[in-house]
């Protein structure tokens, strides 16, 4: 039997994080044919549509496939995959599209009109079959995300993430060099290397790097010179996400990639500074207030702040594990703070030792975790 699977999804750390390895276990089980369908989303880097062209066969924004409708008159039997965007949408679309509707959630709630809720662990699925819905637990399929890899660098090589989002991206490059520089003052061996989101669009990254330092080509650099404390150091750029061989250290943004990190079993940083807040989207109607208002930033910088305060994590390892096992840095920041908390991991490995204990006993528990939401739609 063919399958015509369509895949809604939307953010970048869905797209690369969820879509991909989905999209590989799909192909592996028989004659599928795959279509990605971009909603609308604050969170999206402009990307998204050439990024999705590399996971599925065809590529629809919301309104192109609404108004086309590219699901009649397909060859295998329909279904339609929730990875990303709203449930409710996703139930709409099954409605219109007269297909079966399943759903990768992160909530244990039941959702009228999805036939499979596909949840990340035992404890929702036993909350939505208490609300009368059907759920399968599949783990987080990020685990079978692996990143491309760039080969091995010498010295001590530290990955830098600084975010798939625009906002992350265009304020958080410039943070990260500046604390790579930072911690050149006492580890000169060191060799930061930045991993760029597929979706990231370059001519918005370029200016950035400009002002940084000199970029070695006007397209897609791949490699920055910067100056600083500690003299003038290069920066490695990858544009395809790769990453290398033998990272010593991986420094992050909360997000997608912190899961990245404990699928290649790599000690983990993340931070999450909240100097400019009030650039941070929101979820909701509050998401279409203009809050980069002057008057509206205090604002919305404390209702941010009190939010996160009321996180007992923002890593997702962490949240995974119930515990603190990967070290966060919240709260107003500087690079220097960020250099001072990468450098303590990089020269005490023991502190890191429990950490990469945790991490694999996550990759034990969601390893194949595309393979088994992949079985779960073609039945």
């Amino acid at each position: 039997m063919s399958f015509d699977v369509h895949m809604l999804v939307n953010s970048p750390g869905e797209l690369m994080g969820w879509a991909a390895p989905v999209a590989n276990a799909l192909r592996s089980l028989g004659d599928v044919s795959l279509t990605a369908v971009i909603p609308p989303c604050q969170y999206a880097s402009g990307g998204e549509l050439d990024a999705a062209r590399r996971v599925a066969d065809r590529v629809y924004p919301l309104a192109k496939f609404l108004r086309e409708r590219p699901w009649r008159g397909g060859r295998g039997e329909v279904r339609l995959l929730r990875l990303g965007g709203d449930v409710k949408l996703a139930v709409l679309l099954g409605r219109l599209m007269g297909c079966p509707v399943d759903a990768y959630v992160g909530r244990g709630r039941r959702v009228r009109g999805v036939r499979k809720h596909l949840v990340p662990n035992l404890e929702m699925e036993s909350a939505v079959i208490a609300q009368g819905g059907c759920a399968v637990p599949v783990g987080w399929p990020v685990f079978d995300a692996v990143p491309p890899s760039c080969g091995a660098l010498e010295g001590v090589p530290v990955v830098f993430m600084c975010g798939s989002r625009p906002f992350e991206a265009l304020h958080g490059l410039p943070f990260m060099v500046k604390a790579a520089g930072e911690m050149l003052k006492s580890m000169p061996d060191l060799s930061p290397l930045f991993p760029m989101a597929p979706t990231i669009d370059p001519k918005a990254l370029y200016p950035v790097m400009r002002a940084l330092g000199v970029p070695d080509r006007d397209q897609r650099p791949s490699v920055l010179e910067v100056k600083g404390p500690a003299g003038v150091f290069r920066v490695r750029i990858t544009w395809d996400g790769s990453v290398p061989e033998n990272p010593a250290l991986w420094v992050a943004f909360p997000g997608t990639n912190n899961l990245q990190a404990a699928a290649l079993g790599v000690p983990l940083l993340v931070a999450l500074p909240l100097n400019r807040a009030w650039e941070i989207p929101m979820d909701g109607l509050l998401g279409l207030i203009p809050w980069g208002l002057w008057g509206l930033r205090h604002l919305k910088s404390a209702m941010v702040s009190r939010m996160v305060r009321k996180l007992p994590f923002v890593s997702l390892p962490n949240r995974l594990a119930g515990r603190m096992v990967v070290p966060e840095l919240v709260g107003p920041l500087e690079p220097v703070d960020l250099a001072m908390g990468a450098l303590q991991l990089l020269r005490d490995p023991e502190r890191a030792a429990p950490m990469l204990e945790a991490f694999k006993d996550m990759v034990r528990l969601n390893s194949g975790s595309a393979l088994r939401i992949a079985r779960a739609v073609l039945s």
